[in-house]
């Protein structure tokens, strides 16, 4: 009944959204199967089921107005992904390359138009609108070939902005042209007006957008309600789009510009997993909507003007792009492929001339035309690239300084070197075994190049390059490849050629492991198999079962996948899924007796202490021990250190995703050490020895980002919550059945405070030297300073370290100096030197004295291997801990208990500059009494400033070994 009325009433029902859903369900995977791509399938199912066709619906564009807001969220959730700094960084792609293109096509089909015998006023604006190629159809496009991260896609993402800022001078450009031709209407607002709205609605999206947005999402958040957070981020979407459209704005980009104020915030993946299903089913909507509106009678009418305009058209844009995008440094292959992307017409088009037909610039049958051909041209654009890739094949790599692999004779053979092998190679290495490496991919060669690997160039599924690379005297060959049909076609090559050689396989899921299995390989793994149960360990480590049942229980996982391997060779992949345990009921056959009583005893760990050993003699020498986690260790010697006659040895410990570097000495309960900036696992020298002679396995670490440790590149890689599981997980890995006492020191006494509180079953105590624990700031600290000192036009270093790049370059032009003035200016000695007559926008080493001697606490040596650690890593890291304040903020925000319930110390030196910031020595320590439940102790050093344990070593020392004794 419903449905009968809403169609009795020219609307839509319910059969009408199950035709939609229907077409687009049918016609994406079709088009997509023939290759064709699903924009052409979603366009012929509009022209299929549109008044022109069955004619399943009769009024298109009332689906086209809803379908619109498709493409506003495809570009709210592009700008998510464009960084201000990105999007500044493609500011002469935007507006040099862009309106290059735009104003050359104009004027180029603005002649084809008039050639065609129209006049020159509709002439022109049927060019403008054929100009603006469709932003959907191109996004689509490049985001299915996966082409929108790289630098021609960035390119196209920067004229296509350039055409969504266009909208508003062109419908001016219509109201001109219709004055001078027809004549302006009465009612007609003056152009002063219209620019004052639009330049009114962008202001008032960015303001929302940079100063409310995110304390409304954390509002919101806090809050707990799902559903409310997923009509937050439709609001901003839709609002944002409202907002610009009544400024005479084009919607998407005012989707797009809220999308990009919304890209550093802590919730943009929160925000883009919210908007992605609306996005993806009205996008599809608004293809199939498009194709419903091209009115087949005009196009039969006026075949030929239709024909002949679409290739005119098509052909002299083309033409128009290519010859920009060569004059713009474009390599031929970058423009052809440019100019078929963009040889279309867009939907902005149909706003236009319907504008200039109300106006009177263009007729009836002109715009009936000239939509025909937009619409014809963007269908014809998937046929149109898929044509060009058909015939382009993209040229060969070059091979410059990389080698072919030719009379290798390692010991073994890696084929393929991406992180899989990485990892497997590093035992081998660290045990001298002789090995050759071939690889494919250039780009990985020159990478692993880098981090001092010889990589050949060579294809492991040809004969001759196995021979080449040493197959036919290898001991062992290891197929590492990641394309299950290439390691198969290598592991019948090597069964057939080289059967004396031992084979070792990456496997990518079970139907790849029965196939290695049946081609008889020596061992074969798949790839995910044993890091899920290192996974798997961790959580139920996490959840307090003891050892002896983690360990039991994944050797039975190991065990009834085995069987299960063996039930699925001989029966097929579904014989064996009564030993797969699921969550929905208990599978068969039951555990064994034995590991039945196993299971029944308490699976809960005991409460442990942290028990002091006694204290070695000074000249004791504690043995290392080997530990069972991590990449790969190695042995040197420790600098000379009073009277300790120890060894220092470093171990990579493969833990959170990244690699972190740890400095060990010594025997016990686990301490782990953290430094700040700008510092290394070296500011902890004078402490490594004495912590170790006194019965702890001492341990500094080099914090994510530092010369020794992984360095992602990613500036919310460095958030706390990240840092904190690096932390953890270095507890984890050295001392697994019991907490650790944490130490840190500047930005490392936060990192160790935030550990105590994400993960406190990993932490036994906690000592902060320098920056006091306060708990949570009212607001983000970025936000805090920036009221305090730039908005007074004041100079405070946090603020100048928040724009990406700005301090990295300063910081990086010489770094020994770097380090010097650094070192001096907040150190004891350097307490005179101050920054209060520096203002905003000053670089932080303006004025800074550079030490001559330096202190006697700070060697020429030390600022040597400073500087050679910083060479490494450069500046970027460990500035980014500075950038992810907001972050920090929310992610505690979300913690209920933020205090420290450890035992917990502070020392600090008296000129410490870091203890104003605090309101001075006795407000810090107030805060940590505030903070810290159990809260043992403050120690201030007289005449230290803020690098407390490298200035006054055996002070800062000997008050960790006292609290050490108290635990």
């Amino acid at each position: 009944m419903a449905a009968e009325a809403a169609h009795a009433a020219g609307g839509l029902g319910l059969e009408h959204a199950v035709a939609l859903l229907a077409t687009a369900v049918i016609a994406a995977p079709l088009f997509r199967r023939l290759g064709l791509g699903s924009v052409l399938g979603y366009l012929a199912a509009g022209v299929l089921i549109g008044p022109f066709g069955l004619a399943l619906f009769t009024d298109p564009m009332t689906i086209l107005h809803v379908a619109e807001f498709g493409v506003v969220m495809f570009l709210f959730i592009i700008g998510l992904e464009m960084r201000p700094a990105k999007l500044w960084a493609l500011r002469k792609e935007i507006f040099g390359l862009g309106a290059a293109q735009v104003i050359a096509c104009i004027v180029l089909l603005t002649g084809v138009g008039m050639a065609f015998g129209i006049p020159w006023a509709p002439a022109a604006v049927g060019a403008s609108g054929f100009v603006l190629s469709s932003t959907a159809v191109i996004m689509k496009m490049l985001d299915d070939a996966g082409d929108t991260a790289t630098t021609a896609g960035q390119r196209a993402i920067s004229i296509l902005l350039f055409e969504d800022l266009m909208i508003v001078p062109l419908l001016a450009g219509v109201a001109v042209i219709a004055g001078l031709t027809v004549g302006v209407a009465e009612n007609a607002p003056p152009l002063w007006q219209s620019i004052a709205i639009a330049l009114a609605a962008v202001t008032v999206v960015f303001v929302a957008g940079r100063y409310v947005m995110n304390p409304l999402f954390g509002i919101l958040a806090r809050s707990g309600a799902r559903e409310v957070m997923t009509a937050a981020a439709l609001l901003v979407v839709l609002g944002a789009a409202l907002l610009m459209d009544l400024g005479g704005l084009s919607m998407a980009m005012g989707a797009f510009l809220a999308g990009v104020l919304l890209s550093d915030s802590v919730f943009r993946h929160q925000l883009e997993a919210d908007v992605e299903p609306f996005r993806g089913i009205l996008l599809a909507l608004f293809f199939i909507s498009v194709g419903m509106t091209l009115d087949l009678a005009v196009v039969f009418g006026e075949w030929r003007i239709v024909a002949g305009g679409v290739a005119a058209f098509m052909i002299v844009k083309a033409l128009g792009i290519y010859g920009v995008a060569r004059l713009f440094k474009a390599d031929h292959r970058e423009a052809i492929h440019r100019a078929a992307l963009f040889a279309q017409g867009g939907e902005f088009a149909f706003v236009l001339y319907a504008a200039a037909l109300s106006s009177g610039v263009m007729d009836a049958r002109i715009s009936a035309i000239m939509t025909a051909i937009v619409i014809i041209s963007m269908a014809l654009t998937p046929l149109v690239v898929l044509a060009l890739n058909r015939f382009d094949k993209k040229p060969e790599e070059s091979h410059d300084g990389v080698e072919d692999a030719h009379d290798l004779n390692g010991r073994v053979l890696i084929i393929g070197f991406g992180r899989f092998a990485q990892v497997a190679s590093q035992p081998l290495l660290a045990r001298g075994v002789d090995i050759s490496i071939i690889e494919i991919d250039v780009e990985m060669i020159r990478a692993a190049a880098d981090f001092g690997f010889k990589v050949y160039y060579g294809d492991g599924t040809r004969l001759d390059v196995l021979h080449a690379s040493g197959a036919h005297t290898a001991e062992a060959i290891l197929v590492c490849v990641d394309k299950p049909d290439a390691a198969d076609r290598i592991v019948s090559l090597c069964k057939a050629e080289f059967p004396h050689a031992k084979l070792f396989v990456r496997a990518f899921d079970r139907g790849h492991v029965h196939r290695l299995i049946q081609a008889g390989v020596d061992y074969q793994i798949r790839e995910v198999f044993e890091s899920a149960l290192s996974f798997s360990g961790a959580v139920m480590r996490e959840l307090e079962f003891d050892d002896f049942t983690i360990a039991d229980t994944i050797e039975e996982v190991r065990e009834r996948d085995a069987a299960r391997i063996e039930l699925e060779l001989a029966g097929g992949l579904d014989a064996g899924r009564a030993l797969m345990r699921n969550n929905a009921s208990t599978p068969s056959p039951t555990p064994s007796p034995s590991r039945a009583m196993r299971a029944a005893r308490s699976t809960k760990r005991p409460p442990r202490r942290l028990t002091m050993m006694r204290r070695a003699p000074p000249d004791a020498r504690i043995p290392w021990r080997t530990l069972s986690c991590g990449l790969c260790w190695m042995h040197m010697p420790l600098y000379p250190m009073r009277s300790y006659d120890m060894t220092l040895s470093f171990r990579f410990i493969e833990t959170n995703g990244i690699a972190v570097r740890a400095a060990l000495q010594g025997e016990g309960p686990l301490i782990v050490m953290v430094h700040g900036f700008p510092e290394s696992w070296y500011s902890w020298r004078h402490q490594l020895a004495p912590l170790a002679a006194a019965g702890f396995t001492a341990c500094a670490i080099d914090v994510r980002g530092y010369a020794g440790s992984a360095r992602p590149h990613a500036i919310e890689a460095y958030a706390m919550e990240a840092i904190a599981a690096d932390v953890a997980g270095v507890v984890e890995a050295l001392s697994p059945d019991a907490p650790a006492v944490l130490i840190g020191h500047d930005w490392g006494a936060p990192i160790v405070y935030s550990t105590s509180i994400m993960h406190p079953s990993r932490v036994r105590a906690v000592a902060g030297l320098s920056v006091p624990y306060s708990g949570q700031s009212p607001a983000p600290l970025n936000h805090v300073f920036k009221a305090l000192f730039a908005d007074q036009g004041k100079f405070f270093y946090m603020n100048y370290f928040q724009e990406e790049g700005v301090a990295e370059a300063a910081l990086e032009a010489d770094i020994p100096a770097t380090i010097r003035k650094m070192y001096f200016g907040a150190s004891g000695e350097g307490f005179g030197w101050s920054t209060q007559d520096k203002k905003h926008g000053d670089a932080l080493l303006d004025g800074m004295p550079d030490p001559d001697p330096l202190p006697a606490w700070l060697s020429a040596a030390d600022i040597a291997y400073y500087a050679e650690e910083f060479a490494k890593s450069g500046f970027r890291g460990p500035l980014n801990r500075y950038r992810n304040f907001e972050r920090d903020w929310a992610h505690m925000n979300g913690i209920a208990d933020r205090i420290i319930r450890q035992p917990s110390l502070f020392i600090a030196g008296e000129r410490d500059l870091v203890l104003q910031m605090f309101g001075g020595a006795e407000a810090s320590i107030a805060r940590m009494r505030e903070n810290c439940s159990d809260f043992r102790g403050a120690h201030l050093i007289p005449g230290v400033g803020h690098w407390t344990q490298q200035e006054a070593p055996d002070a800062a020392t000997g008050h960790l070994i006292d609290w050490l004794a108290t635990l």
